[in-house]
């Protein structure tokens, strides 16, 4: 097996990228390159094999791929196992494709964006048992700034603002990305959202044709 950092490993992993029906019919989690990578983990941990992290700049890479059967396949891995990756490369990536190709980035990145924001609900608001948000409100009385929660505001801010102001969901998730925010901003003992920033986030969406980025 090729060296991940050698071409040869990008071209195989990209054709096993187009031929695994199993990251759309049974998930990432199911897939036959997850459970390639599980493997060269658990042989890299018995000290032989491929010595190997997931493979986030391939993966990357693979998002502009001509074949969008594979750009999209890439982009739910990503959303698998390197999701603030995704996100963050989500504004070059419609700017690139838009400059390119005159693509929209959606169909590539929208459906694992979607699982991405429905993975962070679930832990910060649990399932089946109190999420992350519960323990770290608990024992707080709200008369200073709870800081855990505030990091995590910000950091999710600073990751999702920039993704819905370039995909067009056309439905709610935009709504549910603003939600999680205010309930986050809500409980970290900062003042709620200001109409400035109500109205600077409820802007029409940027043009991708309109910018240029290297991606």
């Amino acid at each position: 097996m090729a060296s991940n950092n050698a071409p040869e490993f990008r071209s195989w992993l990209r054709v096993l990228l187009r031929a695994d029906e199993t990251i759309d019919t049974l998930g990432y989690e199911e897939s036959y390159v997850i459970q390639l990578y599980e493997t060269w983990e658990r042989y890299s941990r018995d000290g032989y094999g491929r010595d190997c992290g997931f493979d986030t700049g391939i993966f990357i890479s693979l998002l502009t791929d001509p074949d969008l059967l594979v750009a999209s396949r890439a982009a739910k891995c990503l959303a698998g196992s390197a999701q603030n990756a995704l996100l963050q490369i989500v504004p070059k990536l419609a700017v690139e494709l838009q400059r390119v190709s005159g693509l929209d980035a959606y169909p590539i990145v929208g459906e694992p964006c979607k699982t991405i924001l429905s993975n962070t609900l679930s832990s910060l608001y649990g399932d089946m048992c109190p999420g992350w948000l519960s323990y770290r409100t608990s024992e707080y009385d709200g008369d200073e700034s709870n800081e855990e929660v505030y990091e995590m505001y910000r950091e999710q801010q600073e990751l999702w603002l920039p993704v819905i102001k370039y995909i067009d969901f056309q439905d709610n998730t935009a709504q549910q990305v603003m939600d999680m925010l205010a309930t986050l901003k809500s409980h970290s003992g900062e003042l709620p959202f200001t109409q400035q920033e109500t109205d600077m986030w409820d802007i029409e969406k940027i043009d991708p044709n309109q910018l240029k980025l290297d991606l």
